[in-house]
């Protein structure tokens, strides 16, 4: 998840409810919700008065939660971010651990909603819901004694890797390689040969062997601070 630090919007989302909202409804079920029709219908599908028709209320019911679309593609990306949040264990030993868990589980959150991801991609942390998550994530990076500047660099640089990786699994999962000229590409038809591209388990393969090497780059970087 891009993490910015500026001066926030007031939330939107979190109401008190006023005459004409729902009874029984809350901003996180709302928000899940919409999840759910954005997995189930994509997100052209996400209006107020679709998520409306899905719950059973009158579309005045939802207004003072979401305003209008974007409010509720902000909600989505939350829930999103929050169920990363969840899966995270914090058991690692290291912060080189948990970022490594913090990469897979996202990625795995990711390629579970897949229609979900045009909403992901460009949009960053900057509800209280969401710089919840990033606060919790820090504090642990940070209590294994990584700097918070190097810590919100990492968090930042393997979330954005990660949704660019996991929207591009999504999108050419169905494709089928290219036929390839062994004679005028040789070593891209050796690598086709040997089954780079297509086999099984190859997306997982490249993923974490980059996330590996980020650790270790950002490893040196934490090394470098150390002995300033």
């Amino acid at each position: 998840m891009q993490i910015n630090i500026r001066r926030m919007n007031k939330s939107r989302g979190t109401a008190k409810r006023r005459p004409g909202q729902a009874a029984g409804l809350s901003a996180d079920q709302l928000a899940a919700e919409s999840l759910g029709l954005v997995d189930e219908e994509g997100s052209d599908a996400l209006t107020v008065r679709g998520l409306a028709r899905r719950v059973g209320v009158e579309p005045m019911s939802l207004y003072n939660y979401f305003p209008n679309k974007e409010a509720l593609m902000e909600a989505v990306w939350d829930q999103v971010i929050a169920e990363v949040d969840h899966a995270v264990t914090r058991r690692a030993r290291d912060w080189q651990g948990f970022i490594r868990e913090f990469g897979h589980r996202f990625r795995a959150v990711l390629l579970a909603h897949p229609k979900a991801m045009p909403i992901m991609l460009g949009r960053h942390a900057r509800t209280p819901r969401s710089l919840q998550v990033v606060e919790r994530a820090l504090t642990h990076l940070v209590g294994f004694e990584l700097d918070v500047v190097l810590a919100i660099d990492l968090l930042n640089t393997v979330s954005m890797f990660t949704m660019a990786h996991a929207f591009n699994e999504h999108e050419t999962a169905t494709a089928a390689p290219p036929a390839i000229d062994a004679t005028a590409m040789p070593t891209l038809a050796a690598a086709m040969e040997r089954g780079m591209g297509a086999a099984p388990g190859d997306d997982a393969r490249r993923f974490t062997a980059a996330i590996d090497s980020l650790i270790n780059g950002y490893a040196i970087q934490a090394a470098k601070g150390r002995r300033r």
